[in-house]
């Protein structure tokens, strides 16, 4: 019995571990005129192939949970058939806050956070 509790405890220490304890949300609105982006997809991209994205509401908000813990990560938003260059963001813990203006810069969306 204590051979396979000793298994047990090395198999858990060679499996790699995510940990998913940050989230991230804000507005997303477009220049000029601070209209609210609403239908625009926010996504982001981390190490480990951790990919997820949020649909922004009519009132502009957005929310992406469950992201990987401390994790250098990469940021961009698609609205009207036109997308952003990427953003990199820390997802460190907790939940954070990060508001997102749109500016139009010909066939693509430059990002400017507040």
């Amino acid at each position: 019995m204590r051979y396979i509790g000793n298994c047990l405890f090395v198999l858990i220490l060679a499996c790699p571990l995510t940990v998913f304890a940050a989230d991230l949300y804000g507005k997303v609105w477009v220049s000029p005129g601070s209209k609210p982006a609403g239908n625009a997809k926010v996504d982001i991209s981390c190490p480990g192939a951790f990919k997820t994205h949020s649909t922004v509401d009519k009132y502009g908000r957005y929310r992406l949970t469950k992201l990987p813990a401390k994790k250098d990560c990469q940021l961009w938003i698609t609205h009207a058939k036109a997308s952003s260059g990427k953003v990199n963001v820390y997802s460190g813990t907790g939940s954070k806050s990060m508001n997102i203006e749109l500016r139009k810069s010909g066939n693509v969306w430059k990002v400017v956070v507040h």
